[in-house]
């Protein structure tokens, strides 16, 4: 052997352990393996090399719990299949399997099974030919897969110290002998791999699998009796047709088709067929959209052909129901839990944070449920705003999608955002998965998610169609002149003195606590003058916007300087409370209004809304009734 072989063989750079094993098996005549993890591909790496060795025994176990024979067999069989399966991609024809399979059956591949106890050894033990001088061998961490000899970071020992390699070689042999045969087994695992099918069965499996979980086939009362399928576009009872699909597959199906393109409609039809099969339906809707979209979509539809039905087998809720504790009484929650058979989520991402009371609760809920979620939104953030919708159904089973070799869910979408950060170091997460097209082409997301654009529904429904959708053409933007001293009038004046740098008529003292200490840090002094400024550029600038932008602004602060008083001064607060109770209450409802309005505030709404520095604030180091007098000054 004139190559030499480094003694940390680690994966990374050159050294490689399958570059070590290219220059060791030409020199060797058998090789003895233990490893907790085997894969078949493992042989496909090294084709051409291990088949000029006379014998290669593999000893394995399991690293995980499972204790039977039985049970350790099953995790083999299919993580072959897998890594066979993974083959395919780099090589269809899966060059090498045929010889790996004459090799098991002459004996020349050997396999046992050690199930006495959980097996995490590794080792590979080399015996060289009459020619070599020395044996040798390799112990560490990693297992006789692609990953192990090849890709992942890990720590393994070359040795030819042949008092080591004796110790090894009568370790290994104690264990072979106290371990059993599952060659056999194993064979299962290729045999139907090398099956050789006709054309007819290729083309055939072929278009199932194009046409797998892209649509379910009409039936008759969709055809002559459904009151919403026949309001439809084709591309809209395409994609109900897959939403079914999807769902009878997976228990749950992404509906994120682009804004406009009748999601809604994909949505009553659900509905409706749930109503039409006896089942029952929890509709979760915006406030927003709750009584001018759907109630008024389902009481002009569908009441009149399923009143009963929907009187007995129906509940509509807002997002903001699941937002606090207490807004859905109990007992509703438990027929929830129970009794509802199908869930349906209009607008969905807003239960993107699994944190929340919204998120936690529907988490609850959602088990054993078939779920349909609608939002023309399913990335915001990260790509765990999908882990997190697609986890409401999948229950946090990391390998709900393993029949599809997804073996953990949230991995997958973490492997995909790293990929996407090297390719696209300068865009955010939505831009990278815009520009790779990723909602399309992952192949998740194709089993999962419907998500069609308009460019899409033009061409599959033909833009001059009497039947074809409508889409408003966009207007070019005008621009309006406009003076913000002319707009407020007189008013400017005020407004002017009372946004003063020296003497403002906000002291904003709920932000400005260091001013009251009685040993003020400068750091978080500083920080605090920095934030009361910002605040006052913000009013300003939402002043500019519009006087309600700017109405909201100012309740708000006041929303939050009330949860102050509260907090440290009851009776400060009740006593100002009963004072201006006409006004706190119009406040309040402006709040709430907002609120519901505009679910993506009330994502967090739970939350305290106390600024962090103000509710960990020690009163006693403070001059208390300088600062509470100050704040009730600015709630006046």
């Amino acid at each position: 052997m004139s190559q030499k072989i480094p003694i940390i063989i680690d994966n990374r750079n050159a050294d490689k352990l399958i570059t070590a094993f290219q220059k060791l098996l030409p020199n060797l005549e058998t090789m003895d393996v233990s490893t907790g993890i085997f894969e078949v591909g493992a042989f496909l790496l090294l084709e051409g090399l291990w088949q000029s060795l006379k014998q290669i025994r593999i000893l394995m176990g399991d690293e995980t719990t499972r204790r039977t024979k039985q049970e350790i067999v099953r995790a083999l069989l299919q993580l072959s299949d897998e890594s066979i399966e993974n083959e395919k991609i780099r090589d269809d024809a899966l060059t090498g399997l045929a010889a790996v399979r004459q090799a098991i059956v002459n004996k020349q591949i050997r396999l046992r099974l050690y199930s006495k106890s959980k097996f995490h050894a590794k080792s590979y033990l080399m015996e060289a030919k009459e020619s070599g001088p020395v044996d040798f061998a390799i112990v560490g961490s990693s297992d006789f897969t692609r990953p192990g000899l090849t890709e992942n970071l890990e720590l393994n020992l070359f040795s030819t110290d042949q008092a080591h390699i004796d110790a090894l070689r009568n370790w290994y042999n104690e264990l072979w002998k106290e371990s059993d045969e599952v060659t056999s087994e194993l064979l299962k695992a290729i045999e139907p791999h090398l099956k050789e099918y006709n054309p007819f069965t290729v083309y055939a499996k072929a278009l199932f699998e194009y046409f797998a979980g892209k649509e379910k086939t009409q039936d008759e009362w969709e055809l002559n009796h459904s009151v919403i399928y026949r309001m439809m576009s084709q591309y809209q009872k395409d994609g109900y047709h897959q939403a079914l699909r999807i769902a009878e597959n997976w228990d749950g199906a992404l509906i994120c088709d682009g804004v406009g393109l009748g999601k809604t409609f994909i949505g009553l039809m659900i509905l409706e067929r749930c109503l039409h099969e006896d089942k029952r339906v929890l509709l979760i809707v915006p406030k927003s959209a709750e009584k001018s979209v759907w109630r008024a979509n389902i009481d002009r539809y569908l009441k009149p052909h399923y009143a009963i039905e929907l009187r007995e087998r129906f509940q509509i809720r807002k997002h903001t129901d699941f937002g606090r504790e207490g807004l859905i009484e109990k007992d509703w929650l438990n027929y929830y839990r129970s009794r509802t058979d199908v869930i349906i989520i209009d607008e969905a991402h807003h239960f993107r944070n699994p944190n929340s009371n919204r998120g936690k609760m529907l988490m609850d809920v959602a088990a054993n449920k078939k779920l349909y979620m609608l939002t023309a939104t399913p990335i915001n953030n990260s790509l765990d705003d999908l882990y997190h919708l697609m986890n409401y159904f999948a229950q946090n089973q990391p390998d709900h999608f393993a029949s599809i070799r997804i073996r953990n869910l949230r991995k997958h979408f973490l492997n995909a955002e790293k990929r996407m950060a090297t390719n696209h170091p300068d865009a955010d997460i939505s831009e990278a998965a815009e520009d790779e097209d990723f909602l399309r082409t992952d192949e998740l997301l194709k089993r999962v998610m419907i998500q069609r654009s308009r460019k899409y529904v033009k061409q599959s429904e033909g833009i001059n169609s009497p039947d074809s959708p409508l889409f408003p053409e966009r207007q070019n933007p005008k621009v309006v002149n406009y003076s913000l001293k002319n707009v407020y009038a007189n008013l400017y004046g005020e407004i002017k003195d009372a946004f003063d740098r020296h003497n403002p008529f906000l002291s904003l003292a709920i932000y400005n606590t260091s001013q009251y200490h009685t040993d003020p840090d400068k750091r978080t002094s500083g920080y605090q003058k920095l934030i009361v400024g910002l605040i006052r550029t913000l009013l300003l600038k939402r002043l500019e916007s519009s006087f309600k932008a700017f109405e909201s602004s100012i309740e708000n602060l006041l929303a939050k300087m009330a949860d102050f008083l509260k907090y440290y001064s009851k009776d400060r607060f009740e006593a100002w409370e009963t004072s201006n109770k006409r006004w706190w209450k119009l406040v309040q409802d402006h709040i709430r209004d907002r609120l519901e309005r505009n679910e993506s505030e009330t994502e967090n709404e739970e939350e305290d809304d106390l600024p962090e520095f103000a509710k960990d604030s020690d009163l006693t180091l403070h001059d208390t009734d300088r600062l509470l007098n100050d704040i009730l000054d600015d709630m006046n």
